[in-house]
């Protein structure tokens, strides 16, 4: 949980259609007043910031975005090499709308990301070797499409629980039929009717156990 002691900007980012920011100068209290009341996310980052690189300023406040905003991220520290890195980078084309040095290295991971396809450790590595810092580097890997693969899942899971919910019903349905036909043939002594009662029940019978393999199926699935 953030917290204000004196710190002179507070921001946070997560997962919802796509990367949200929220940030600016002042307390959390302030943060909170322009972040929405309601999130629906299962990744998010937050940073309160003292002034090093860079004023403090709304653009100067983490979280920071890369150019191509394929990489977000908070950091605490200095990247003593960062004049470097900056020159790198805007030799590759990167652009920068801050001052700070936790930019430079949001745009050098998605530089490599991009350039050098690398994976999410490849980055932590060349990110830990070029970059020159009095800190630990943390990196969690968050989906592209985060919210939008996290709402077709519960689609699916909907879905899969409504099936569910029609087999049941048919067992019971299937369930009631047999008893009627069990009381049926008790009740008759017609061999063709006993024939065609018989016939009915196998044809329930082999319906009933396909229904209890796919429910079990989609048990598992909804369960896992």
């Amino acid at each position: 949980m953030l917290d204000y002691r004196g710190y002179d900007s507070a921001g946070v980012a997560y997962f919802n259609n796509g990367i949200q920011i929220f940030k600016d100068v002042g307390s959390v209290e302030h943060l909170l007043s322009i972040v929405p009341e309601t999130i629906t996310t299962n990744i998010m980052i937050g940073h309160t910031r003292w002034a090093t690189h860079g004023a403090p300023t709304k653009l100067n406040t983490h979280p920071h975005i890369s150019m191509h905003e394929k990489i977000c991220l908070v950091h605490n520290g200095v990247i003593e090499n960062f004049k470097e890195l900056r020159s790198f980078l805007l030799g590759k084309g990167y652009k920068f709308y801050g001052e700070t040095d936790t930019e430079i290295i949001a745009n050098l991971l998605e530089y490599y990301y991009l350039e050098k396809k690398a994976e999410l450790e490849e980055l932590a590595r060349l990110k830990a070797e070029e970059a020159q810092e009095k800190t630990t580097v943390v990196v969690e890997k968050a989906p592209a499409n985060d919210y939008q693969a996290q709402k077709a899942n519960q689609k699916e899971l909907r879905k899969l629980t409504r099936r569910i919910t029609e087999i049941e019903n048919q067992l019971e349905d299937i369930e009631a039929r047999v008893e009627e036909i069990n009381q049926a043939m008790l009740a008759t002594n017609e061999a063709s009717e006993l024939i065609d009662l018989q016939k009915e029940l196998d044809e329930l019978t082999e319906q009933q156990e396909n229904l209890m393999l796919e429910w079990e199926e989609l048990s598992e699935k909804v369960e896992g």
